[in-house]
């Protein structure tokens, strides 16, 4: 049980920071010259916080589970993303740099790690006929209606290399929407699981800032209320680590007990 409630005092810090950046944020102190580090802390801090929560899953699950080897992908894509911002901060924030390999390729492999989270929640979802068809005919629905509020265009004013990039993401939270949407159809339909739902809404808060940026990367500046929805996904990602370790430890000391009072009664 001291497991358990280690977990509880985690998550509880993490909510507390998270009211701390949305203070920051919504008060607009970060949007001052002077608060130049803060954000640099601010935005290296975060993505370390689910790193560190990962790295613990991954340890504790193994990587011959599907969770283990989901938080894996998720925790690679993460540690991506930080080497990512800190190149981008680093570089002075520029349109197109080197950092948009490293999201874009990071997109690639947490698509693997939604993946084993689908496989984790429901394992034989490849075999149910009726519900890969339901859910591919829900995808197709949303990928129209995606293409229909964010269509992707060719900006003459900017470069060939911009426009890719930024059509890049588009496409790329597409993506990965259809596989968070397959996943919450498995956890909505019956296979219910918290720390996966949680991981979802951080996935959709990363995809909502990033199609943000995406229309309004010329106005762009660091310190923007876009920020939260990246900084959030990370707090999500975080708390769905430690939940998805708490409830495996409970399970274990449940199971434990149960085998306890067996041997007793026999």
């Amino acid at each position: 049980m001291i497991n358990v409630q280690k977990s509880n005092i985690y998550i509880a810090i993490i909510i507390i920071y998270s009211l701390y950046l949305s203070g920051l944020y919504l008060s607009g102190i970060v949007e001052n010259p002077s608060y130049g580090f803060v954000i640099k802390t601010i935005t290296y801090l975060t993505p370390l916080i689910s790193i560190f929560f990962g790295y613990a899953g991954i340890k504790y699950f193994g990587l011959k589970s599907l969770q283990g080897k989901s938080i894996l992908y998720i925790t690679i894509t993460l540690s991506l993303f930080l080497i990512a911002d800190i190149i981008w901060s680093l570089i002075g924030n520029p349109v197109v740099s080197i950092s948009d390999v490293l999201w874009l390729g990071g997109y690639l492999i947490l698509y693997l790690g939604v993946f084993y989270a689908i496989r984790t929640v429901n394992p034989g979802f490849l075999h149910e006929k009726k519900r890969l068809l339901v859910t591919a005919l829900l995808l197709l629905l949303v990928a129209i209606l995606y293409f229909r509020y964010f269509p992707i265009s060719w900006d003459s004013e900017i470069t060939v290399v911009e426009n890719i990039v930024t059509s890049g993401y588009i496409l790329a939270d597409l993506i990965l929407a259809m596989f968070v949407i397959t996943l919450l159809s498995m956890i909505l339909s019956g296979s219910y699981s918290v720390p996966w739902l949680i991981f979802s809404i951080g996935a959709i808060a990363s995809g909502v800032s990033d199609i943000l940026y995406a229309i309004n990367y010329d106005t762009y500046k660091s310190g923007d209320l876009i920020d939260l929805g990246w900084l959030f996904s990370y707090v999500f990602y975080a708390i769905a680590f430690i939940l998805l370790k708490s409830n495996a430890e409970k399970a274990m000391s449940v199971m434990a007990t149960f085998k306890k009072e067996t041997k007793k009664k026999q």
